[in-house]
């Protein structure tokens, strides 16, 4: 499954603004709205959304149209921590594309960045982001019109 591009933009803007509500006000963290978002954090937010299938896939489940979506669906603790791992991978991977490198502080301008780590490095603190982006996968997916279903039922 791929979601159109509207669609696409839509669930990237819903993380934004989920990040946004959980961060909002750390400094250096994209704390900005989405138009003045800088494109790259855009793209990743973007990149976010496309993953939204790729990690429903992994908890065997499908993304469909919200009134065909599993009631009252929730991911066991396991699948929380498995899929944080995924997103753990995921955000990595994006920032060294774009240059990032580990650094004991955040620094934007020379792209340092003290999560870039791998998971079992990280504090409970950094783990706990993970598992928050997982925690709010479904409300984000219900912002586009989609939810989860478990491929066995």
């Amino acid at each position: 499954m791929r979601f159109d591009v509207g669609v696409r933009e839509s669930l990237a803007r819903a993380i934004h603004e989920a990040y946004l509500v959980r961060f909002g006000g750390e400094p250096g963290s994209g704390a900005v709205p989405w138009g003045s978002l800088a494109e790259d954090l855009r793209n990743a937010a973007r990149g976010q959304a496309d993953d939204l299938v790729v990690k429903a896939a992994l908890v065997g489940c499908s993304i469909v149209p919200q009134d065909r979506a599993q009631v009252d669906f929730s991911l066991t603790d396991d699948e929380i921590e498995m899929l944080a791992r995924h997103e753990h991978s995921r955000w990595m991977s994006e920032r060294m594309s774009s240059g990032w490198t580990y650094g004991d502080l955040r620094d934007d301008q020379t792209k340092r960045h003290p999560d870039m780590v791998e998971y079992d490095a990280l504090s409970e603190e950094a783990k706990d982001k993970d598992r928050d982006v997982i925690r709010r996968m479904l409300v984000i997916l219900e912002s586009g019109g989609y939810g989860l279903r478990r491929q066995t039922e």
